[in-house]
């Protein structure tokens, strides 16, 4: 079974590791940093997820954790992409 992420607005949409690396590119990471940090949230989300299901913010928050390891500016630029 496909892990899904439980959005904000309650859909579900399945885990998508491109949307990750995107994300942390327009944030300053370079492709080693994602390649490093996305494994690394992919399997934090699946041994995390509750019936194959994990909250976006739980991903968010994580992604932010381990960015802050290999490049805490970027970290911080993450940090500030929180969606209204």
């Amino acid at each position: 079974m496909e892990l899904m992420v439980l959005k904000r607005d309650g859909t579900k949409e399945e885990f998508n590791m491109d949307k990750i690396r995107n994300a942390l590119i327009n944030a300053g990471a370079t492709n080693e940093e994602a390649d490093h940090v996305i494994p690394d949230v992919a399997a934090w989300s699946e041994t995390n997820a509750e019936n194959n299901v994990i909250a976006s913010e739980a991903i968010r928050l994580e992604v932010i954790k381990q960015l802050k390891d290999v490049n805490p500016t970027a970290a911080v630029i993450f940090e500030g992409f929180k969606k209204a």
